[in-house]
């Protein structure tokens, strides 16, 4: 395994595909789906490679445990998109606050699914 692997999201795969799939157009739900299909990508690559998640110690138990890589949300998919020039530093920053604004509203985590209902 080459190093930094083991929390790597961007392989060049994951990027290529984001290349090949990016519209302007896309509306949020388009979006998140992107983030899923970008995820399961991911996923498939990691396992493929048999790449394990950074080992963390877990509170529970005081072991250390290989951590599970979370979603790709919809945040780091426009970062990724001006990072690989994909869009200008100001629809970056126009993207990133409608973001926030549509995750708020229909309060959605990062990657886009309903954020759990908190129980007293």
């Amino acid at each position: 395994m080459a190093a930094g692997d083991a929390s790597k999201t961007w392989f060049d795969e994951v990027i290529t595909e984001l290349k090949k799939k990016w519209k302007s157009s896309m509306d949020w739900e388009q979006l998140i789906a992107l983030g899923k299909q970008l995820t399961a990508l991911r996923d498939k690559i990691r396992e493929d490679r048999k790449i394990l998640g950074p080992r963390m110690k877990c509170h529970s138990c005081g072991g250390h445990h290989h951590m599970n890589p979370t979603a790709v949300t919809v945040r780091a998919i426009i970062f990724a998109l001006h990072t690989h020039k994909l869009i200008s530093a100001d629809k970056l920053a126009e993207l990133e606050k409608s973001w926030k604004s549509y995750q708020r509203k229909h309060k959605l985590t990062g990657a886009g699914d309903p954020k759990p209902v908190k129980t007293a």
